[in-house]
């Protein structure tokens, strides 16, 4: 079964609710309240409704499946960058390293003990990891609790965006702590701003227009089969791919 997307994971979170004893005989209401609230609220009712332990389990069942490294977390793994963030609750970037010293912070506390000896790799998982449910960020409270505890870690990610140059893979800009801090650092970079690049499969026209407009270029594959071969064109370590001639 693949990761579900936001979409899929607010769907089995109403699917478990229908099925708890508190909610029988109101099944219409719950589904009316999916329908009309944000996926934070959904993602709380669930949390509160479920209790924490079966909250860590739900999400263990969703994101801790063994699931095959991807050619695509392959070449990724294979890019010599030093820094990387993300919002995934799998682990499956760990494991595309393969113990190749990549060190991974996914605590406020990991992350500042770490960061002052400059890992050569180094992964910073902004919402935590699903090996540590304690630790995941998907809640409105959680969102809420995040700015505060994890202001390290925000604060590290907001000045990177203003002094590096960005590529987002797999990645929609809708994250609601992030779109805060990609604001804040446009606003004040203005032209200044360093390029950042949205690697995306299919392409969307008025996203793209979209998307332009916040200063964020978009690379469209036309399919995600060829995310491998786009990230090994970008490794500066690989050779170029050699066209064959033609006759």
């Amino acid at each position: 079964m693949p990761f579900p997307s936001w979409d899929d994971l607010v769907r089995r979170m109403l699917g478990y609710l229908k099925n708890l004893s508190d909610f029988s005989g109101r099944e219409q209401e719950l589904e009316e309240f999916f329908d009309q609230q944000d996926a934070l609220d959904c993602a709380e009712l669930f949390a509160h409704s479920g209790g924490a332990a079966n909250f860590g389990h739900f999400m263990r069942e969703q994101f801790g499946v063994p699931y095959p490294i991807t050619p695509s977390h392959v070449a990724l793994a294979e890019l010599p960058i030093s820094e990387m963030f993300t919002t995934n609750y799998d682990e499956l970037i760990e494991a595309s390293f393969q113990g190749n010293d990549l060190v991974v912070s996914v605590t406020p506390q990991q992350f500042v003990a770490r960061l002052s000896n400059r890992p050569k790799r180094h992964l910073i998982k902004l919402h935590g990891t699903v090996s540590e449910p304690e630790t995941i960020v998907l809640t409105r409270s959680q969102y809420a609790a995040s700015r505060k505890a994890r202001v390290e870690m925000f604060d590290h990610l907001r000045g990177r965006l203003r002094e590096t140059p960005f590529v987002f893979v797999g990645y929609s800009l809708t994250d609601p702590n992030f779109t805060i801090i990609h604001d804040e650092a446009r606003l004040a970079m203005g032209s200044n701003m360093p390029p950042s690049y949205l690697v995306q499969g299919r392409a969307n026209l008025v996203r793209e227009s979209y998307l332009r407009s916040l200063n964020v270029n978009v690379i469209s594959l036309g399919t995600w089969n060829l995310l491998p071969s786009f990230l090994r064109s970008i490794n500066p370590n690989l050779p170029l791919p050699v066209e064959p001639a033609q006759r």
